[in-house]
């Protein structure tokens, strides 16, 4: 069976070790910071306006876009509390039907 390779979670780990670091990412790299730095990017208001301009590059669709919304609030909430949202669905879903039989759901 072959397993899908993860770029984006191999690309978020070079960047934390600092090695490794492709081209691409190093590209997207600088044309995000200097974007932040000529609009003065500062506050945490303007990062989740951020989020919403690449968002629209990227043309996600609002479906899409919410589906982003609620992994970051899923990992805020796990950050802060160690609470698993995903667990927690999937375990009431197992309860009510009895058919997920421990599936995680796809956000």
């Amino acid at each position: 069976m072959n397993k899908k390779i993860d770029h984006t979670a191999n690309d978020i780990n070079s960047i934390i070790a600092n090695e490794n670091i492709i081209p691409e990412v190093e590209q997207l790299s600088k044309a995000l910071k200097k974007y932040v730095e000529l609009r003065k990017i500062d506050n945490s208001r303007e990062r989740v306006q951020l989020i919403f301009i690449i968002g629209a590059l990227l043309d996600w669709s609002e479906d899409e876009f919410n589906r982003v919304m609620n992994r970051l609030n899923n990992v805020l909430i796990k950050a802060s509390t160690g609470i698993d949202i995903d667990q927690i669905i999937n375990q009431a879903l197992a309860q009510i039907d009895g058919t997920n039989n421990g599936k995680s759901i796809k956000h």
